[in-house]
């Protein structure tokens, strides 16, 4: 196999898989070339300076919080496919270094935060005829053994309220992130990290909310802070 042809079928895969996880309107942003919008509610300015931060920090965690239209789904798909780019060429190939297909597990994922709690429930309540999720702890540690450095963003992490299967499910996974040292990429629609962190430690059993504090730990050890603000 030629070196070219090679490149293309690493280049083909890895398009075929941005497509698999990024929703179709952000499977186009690319880090380097994305540009200020005028359709955001952040100004021009702001979203230039953001830009030539994550562009001078492509491989840290980040939290987005702001308004719903303020670009943090824009940034965070950006990031998201930045990673991709990354990690197929070196971590893709085979012993041979022939562009080998994934195995059973995923190092870069994309999820919707409810979405993904729904697919733990059914695979939980249903284990004969649901799907096994493809992003647990338990993969993101097999990964870090295999030399893999996950990459994992969650998206509208407070749409709904937190429960306390919800809050125990997060704290899972991120203590499964930070133990690895592995991307944390998380966008809120809360204005503030206070809003974020008084949302954060109440969940629906009063009497058992013990996961915030260190939950808003780990975010913070392992995420570069980033407002994404109307104007």
């Amino acid at each position: 196999v030629s070196q070219c042809r090679c490149q293309s079928l690493i280049r083909f895969k890895a398009d075929r898989y941005i497509k698999r996880i990024l929703p179709g309107r952000y499977q186009r942003n690319n880090l380097w070339t994305l540009q200020p919008s005028p359709a955001s509610k952040m100004s021009l300015q702001r979203q230039a300076k953001v830009l030539e931060f994550l562009r001078s920090n492509p491989d840290d965690g980040y939290f987005l919080f702001g308004a719903p239209g303020t670009s943090k789904t824009t940034f965070a798909t950006a990031l998201v496919r930045r990673a991709i780019d990354r990690d197929w060429k070196t971590k893709i190939l085979d012993s041979q270094g022939f562009p080998a297909m994934y195995k059973t597990t995923f190092w870069i994922n994309y999820v919707n935060w409810d979405s993904y709690i729904q697919s733990l429930l059914d695979y939980q309540n249903h284990p004969d005829t649901a799907p096994e999720p493809t992003l647990t702890p338990r993969l993101i540690r097999q990964n870090a053994e295999r030399g893999r450095t996950s990459c994992i963003a969650i998206e509208e992490i407070d749409k709904s309220r937190l429960t306390e299967y919800k809050a125990n499910k997060l704290f899972d996974l991120v203590c499964a992130i930070d133990e690895t040292k592995s991307q944390l990429i998380i966008t809120t629609n809360h204005r503030s990290e206070e809003s974020f962190q008084t949302w954060l430690y109440r969940t629906d059993n009063e009497s058992v909310n013990l996961a915030g504090e260190p939950v808003w730990r780990r975010i913070v050890d392992n995420c570069k802070v980033i407002e994404c603000r109307a104007e």
